[in-house]
């Protein structure tokens, strides 16, 4: 049996805290629903406030290669010159993006 506190610094799987399964239990919150909405809101309000930024911040429930390929769509335009220095997997699946996206 797991004791808690674990320390945990893997990228994933990970271990799951006590609260989070707690929270788990309760009835889901879709994303049309008044109440998740509000909460989106007020999470992108402090977001905005964090970055210092007026503009509409996107956030993404995702592995982190989304967040990676959505820097590649956004950053890179046909023709632009790119330095990727690749140390591992993600690194490689960025030269992917780099080459899908005109890099």
């Amino acid at each position: 049996m797991t004791t808690w506190p674990r320390f945990n610094m893997a990228s994933g799987p990970v271990d799951v805290s006590i609260e989070t399964l707690r929270a788990m239990q309760r009835p889901v919150l879709y994303h049309y629903d008044p109440a998740f909405i509000e909460v989106f809101e007020s999470v992108s309000s402090m977001a905005k406030a964090v970055f210092a930024t007026s503009y509409d911040v996107v956030i993404m429930q995702a592995e982190a290669i989304l967040g990676l390929e959505a820097a590649a769509a956004s950053l890179i335009e046909p023709g632009d010159k790119v330095l990727n220095l690749v140390s591992g997997v993600f690194g490689k699946w960025f030269e992917d993006f780099i080459r899908r996206y005109g890099g």
